[in-house]
């Protein structure tokens, strides 16, 4: 994983730190605790690739989603990432 945040000095070491609590408890989801991989970041201080895969291990926990960034502000791209981690709501 050092190689995914080599280039990140604005969220180290807590993105680090989401990765690799939550997939070493991926398999006590749903008979210890639901899980929590933290918030999800997606503002564009963050590389791409970076918010990506921090979006892909939250898909993966199967637990709660956390977003803090402005909704606003993101751009399409981004907030492609997030719609595709939240379930469809009626209109």
């Amino acid at each position: 994983l050092k190689w995914l945040f080599s280039g990140d000095q604005t969220n180290l070491p807590a993105a680090r730190n989401m990765v690799r609590s939550t997939l070493a408890r991926l398999p006590m989801h749903g008979t210890l605790w639901v899980n929590d991989p933290d918030c999800l970041i997606l503002r564009e201080g963050v590389p791409l690739e970076e918010a990506q895969a921090l979006a892909t291990v939250v898909a993966l926990s199967a637990g709660s989603h956390i977003f803090s960034d402005d909704v606003s502000s993101i751009t399409a791209e981004r907030l492609a990432i997030l719609k595709a981690l939240l379930p469809p709501l009626p209109e």
